[in-house]
């Protein structure tokens, strides 16, 4: 795929914003879209009063946890080299998450 077609397939498919700066050419992404099959419902303080990850109860914590991840972590593809790239992906159940994320996007644009 020509870079072209791979600029306006992550911005539009894949609702990545670009960013140019400093001779750096990048597409990122919100790691939240990794989370898109968790669902939670709140207290009226804010607090998560109940969760469900792909339609399986989880507790409260895990899923803050999960949404902390999410928050901390950059992803974004460099049209210089032509990769994808990622920094602060320590939750271990959020990994994983994100790496099914992540490898949605490289079938994008294959």
């Amino acid at each position: 795929m020509e870079k072209s077609e791979i600029i306006k397939t992550l911005i539009e498919k894949a609702n990545g914003n670009r960013w140019t700066k400093n001779g750096k050419d990048r597409i990122y992404f919100d790691p939240r879209n990794a989370l898109s099959g968790l669902k939670t419902s709140r207290y009226n303080t804010g607090n998560i009063s109940g969760a469900t990850l792909n339609g399986e109860l989880i507790s409260n914590s895990k899923a803050k946890k999960l949404l902390s991840a999410a928050f901390e972590t950059k992803l974004w593809y460099d049209l210089g080299d032509g990769k994808f790239h990622w920094y602060d992906v320590s939750n271990s159940d959020f990994a994983k998450l994100f790496e099914t994320y992540r490898n949605s996007l490289i079938e994008l644009i294959k």
